[in-house]
């Protein structure tokens, strides 16, 4: 019965989330879904990338998408910089950095974290972002809006 009610919740958050257009939601040019066209690792191409992974935003969330699964954070912009907050857990996700609230592996982002990546480009059809991680690895990513 749990799962059922737990189901039900989910189902109706979905189509709350599917029924919300640019009002309560908009959150100016990063609105909406974006097609990560490539990434670059110390400026060069991460050729393994497969260029399958979607970002979508509605306000202060992320949803990283792709084939290989999806996974939400929460997402925040502010002086120049885009930033990402995966530490979130709920009762079905009791352990920080689960697959559901991590970036999907194929980002390269780390779990269980608070991710900066600074805004390098941020038009109404394409965005530049990049992170610098610990070992000062610079990741670029590339953005198309989607649809």
């Amino acid at each position: 019965m749990k799962i059922i009610f737990q189901v039900c919740v989910v189902l109706l958050l979905l189509f709350g989330l599917a029924a919300c257009t640019q009002s309560g939601g908009h959150i100016g040019k990063r609105f909406g879904m974006w097609k990560v066209t490539k990434i670059t690792i110390d400026g060069a191409t991460d050729t393994t990338y497969d260029e399958t992974m979607f970002w979508s935003f509605q306000s202060d969330i992320i949803d990283m998408k792709s084939s290989k699964g999806h996974s939400f954070g929460l997402c925040k912009e502010e002086n120049g910089t885009l930033v990402l907050d995966y530490r979130h857990t709920d009762t079905e996700h009791p352990e920080p950095g689960s697959d559901l609230y991590s970036p999907l592996p194929q980002s390269l982002l780390p779990a269980n974290s608070v991710i900066v990546l600074e805004i390098l480009k941020m038009e109404s059809h394409h965005m530049e972002l990049r992170y610098t991680s610990p070992d000062n690895t610079v990741i670029t990513y590339s953005l198309k809006k989607w649809g």
